[in-house]
């Protein structure tokens, strides 16, 4: 019957065998630069959606502005577009580039929808 003693030696000098040695003595100083080059990135990333939504809403501001304002222009648009025809190509073109937006943001996870499990 095996001692159970030298049964731990033989596992313990596999343990020894199994540790990782490090080639390169930066190796730490290297790992820790590539996390902060990779929080920089995310720190970036997160201001540019910042800046992203900061836009878009002075965008959709500035679209009920002019959306709200087309209908008192009595005069006719240059190329013979009436007004109310501009209006309602405005008006779709305003729409469409809302659904875009709010599209590439859910793309982007930023927007994010539950869904319930019936």
């Amino acid at each position: 019957m095996d001692n159970p003693i030298s049964g731990n030696k033989d596992f313990s000098e596999i343990m020894k065998k199994s540790r990782l040695s490090i080639m390169n003595e930066s190796f730490e100083d290297h790992l820790m630069q590539k996390i902060e080059v990779e929080n920089r990135a995310m720190n970036s990333i997160h201001r540019d959606r910042k800046v992203s939504v900061l836009f878009f809403i002075a965008g959709l501001l500035l679209g009920l502005i002019i959306n709200f304002s087309l209908p008192k222009v009595t005069n006719s648009l240059p190329g013979n577009v009436s007004a109310q025809d501009f209006s309602l190509y405005f008006q779709i073109g305003f729409v469409v580039f809302i659904l875009i937006y709010l599209e590439k943001q859910y793309r982007a996870g930023t927007l994010k929808f539950r869904r319930r499990n019936f």
